[in-house]
């Protein structure tokens, strides 16, 4: 009989450190949906359209509209990989684990690609620092988003760039486009930087071709035919022009306005020393730092100031390009170095990383603890140790009460948090729709106007009055209007479709 290898002392802890991270990620987003922070928006939209995924129907999205289709929002086929998971266990919740499962499977990839650069303890040291990175930290503090399924594809496609692995990273690549419209950008990026490496030309010339095709396609074709009102919803750079050739002119003729958009107010060049100081600013000795430029240009030139921040999920696709131009960057200096001290040996370039990568590894992992003492607001793991995710304020115990109210099978006008809650046995709306008039509506007095100007809980409550419904409980800043007699009788409308 085959006799049952022993794991070596390093495998163990390496598997450790992964579990104590996966149950840290665990305890944090579960912790916010117990205290009431997930939000309609936009856990709400994706519980929505992968529930629809996982019954074999179009993704229609109430809470983004009635009729809503998602497939008019933003370009993520790839979310339909849930779907399965519902069959399971129907419930928001399971997005939430599986985006903490995503984010430890993105780890394989990247400890692949530090174990060639740096020798055992440090290349798990470094992935432990990837891990606890703030850009995941703040993807997985927000709810669940299309880029956690982008993650670890990211990480794949990265390591198959280092080890010069061309079909995979033609099949990394080719998937990274189901992520988001936007990756389309990023790839032909990616293929410029492949242009100028030896024996990535062709690989390099065909993500430039297909990445531009992809996105012009999906943001010229696809999402305006089925937005309801016929274009792309997320143009938001007036300040460079009405549309992207435009912006394009502007970029290429006025570059001193475009650095200043780009860098100020510098709140964006914070977020940008955010992600590159626990580099070590190696990143900027790289050609792959280039790939991250589409992302942060993105965010940078938009009009809206909510993107300009280090919060939300956006830089965590990113994360792994940088992580693979921090390496490079390191090596580069490395080669450097010995270049001028005329020790260049022939195998340089490919050599293991000394005391930099070592550095690096150090650096990287103390800015997670670090971070989370410095800027709790940033490195949001903080609340873990801080007991703020373990006690229960007195707006939850509001909020638990109104959700109590409201039974199921209606249409419900509902607060953010209370969305969430309502969306697998209710039709939920964020705004009055004149042919499907509400049956309930619960609103947040306290959160007016706190996420975007067109909410606004007074105006709710104005037109629950005109619409006859009498407020029926007051719990705080919390009401909940509904019926004047009793229940009401369900309308088939209101009944949620997988139930009709």
């Amino acid at each position: 009989m085959p006799t049952l290898r022993r794991p070596d002392r390093s495998t163990l802890l390496r598997t450790l450190g992964l579990v104590a991270i996966g149950t840290l990620y665990l305890v944090h987003t579960l912790s916010r949906w117990n205290r009431w922070q997930a939000a309609g928006y936009d856990l709400g939209i994706f519980d929505q359209a992968v529930r629809a995924y996982a019954h074999g129907r179009r993704p229609y999205v109430s809470i983004k509209g009635v009729d809503y289709l998602i497939w008019g929002d933003h370009f993520h086929p790839i979310i339909a990989v849930a779907a399965p998971f519902y069959w399971i266990w129907d419930d928001p919740r399971t997005l939430l684990i599986l985006q903490v499962v995503l984010v430890l499977l993105s780890a394989w990839p990247i400890w692949r690609l530090a174990r060639r650069y740096l020798p055992q303890p440090w290349s798990d040291v470094f992935v432990g620092g990837y891990l606890l990175g703030f850009p995941i930290q703040a993807m997985v503090d927000h709810d669940v988003h299309e880029i956690s399924f982008g993650l670890p594809i990211a990480a794949a496609l990265v390591e198959a760039v280092d080890r010069r692995a061309w079909r995979p990273v033609v099949l990394w690549g080719l998937l990274l486009l189901l992520v988001r419209e936007d990756m389309g950008i990023v790839l032909a990026v990616l293929g410029l930087v492949l242009l100028t490496m030896r024996g990535g030309r062709r690989v390099g010339a065909g993500f430039v071709v297909v990445g531009a095709l992809h996105y012009v396609a999906v943001t010229g074709w696809f999402l305006p035919r089925y937005a309801p009102d016929g274009q792309f919803a997320y143009w938001e750079y007036e300040s460079l022009g009405p549309d992207a050739p435009s912006a394009i002119v502007a970029i290429l003729t006025d570059p001193l306005h475009a650095a200043e958009l780009f860098f100020l107010p510098p709140i964006k060049t914070v977020t940008m020393l955010l992600l590159v100081v626990p580099l070590l600013g190696l990143p900027l000795l790289s050609r792959y730092s280039l790939v991250a430029l589409p992302i942060l240009a993105e965010r940078f030139f938009s009009d809206r100031e909510r993107l300009w921040g280090p919060h939300f999920h956006y830089q965590a696709i990113i994360w792994p390009f940088l992580v693979l131009a921090a390496l490079h960057g390191a090596r580069n200096l490395q080669r450097w170095r010995a270049t001028r001290r005329l020790r260049q040996g022939p195998g340089a370039s490919r050599a293991r990383l000394g005391r930099t990568g070592r550095i690096l590894s150090g650096v990287l992992a103390l800015s997670a603890p670090l971070g989370m003492l410095a800027a709790p607001t940033v490195w949001r793991l903080a609340d873990e140790f801080s007991g703020v995710s373990y006690r229960q304020q007195q707006r939850e115990r509001d909020l638990a009460a109104a959700r109590a109210m409201i039974p199921p099978d209606r249409c419900v006008i509902a607060e953010d948090r209370l969305a969430i809650r309502l969306t697998k046995d209710n039709v939920v709306m964020r705004e009055l729709h004149p042919q499907l008039p509400p049956d309930y509506v619960a609103v947040d007095l306290a959160r007016e106007g706190e996420y975007e100007p067109q909410r606004n809980p007074v105006r709710h409550v104005r037109e629950a009055r005109e619409l006859g419904l009498v407020r029926l409980a007051t719990f705080g800043d919390v009401q909940v209007w509904g019926p004047r007699e009793g229940t009401g009788e369900p309308r088939r409308a209101c009944v949620p479709w997988y139930r009709r």
